[in-house]
């Protein structure tokens, strides 16, 4: 794997980010934001994590030179496959789990 480079604004927790963070962190990671902000404060627990932003996830590609691969996962998938991350297939490169880990580390 390539060495990624990382920094502070990779990153967002969910405690940081809301529904409006759609085009930072992406609606799923934004919707996991607004429910920990909005139902934490009413004693309903929600585990606090974090996001890698759009922009880091689109430098990741860049750098690892992998923007072809996951389009090209995307379109090999099989309907029998769709509770799987494109991230599972074989063609997708590994470094996000590395911009991830790193992340995280960051944040700690």
């Amino acid at each position: 794997m390539r060495d990624i480079t990382v920094s502070d604004n990779d990153i967002r927790w969910f405690k940081e980010v809301g529904i409006g963070d759609i085009p930072l962190v992406g609606g799923k990671n934004a919707s996991l934001g607004e429910m920990y902000r909005e139902l934490m404060p009413k004693g309903i627990k929600v585990p606090n994590g974090f996001a890698v932003t759009a922009s880091a996830y689109r430098d990741m590609l860049s750098e690892a030179g992998a923007w072809d691969a996951p389009g090209r996962a995307w379109h090999q998938l099989d309907q029998s496959q769709s509770g799987h991350g494109i991230e599972d297939h074989p063609d997708y490169p590994g470094n996000g789990e590395t911009i991830t880990a790193r992340g995280y580390r960051l944040r700690r």
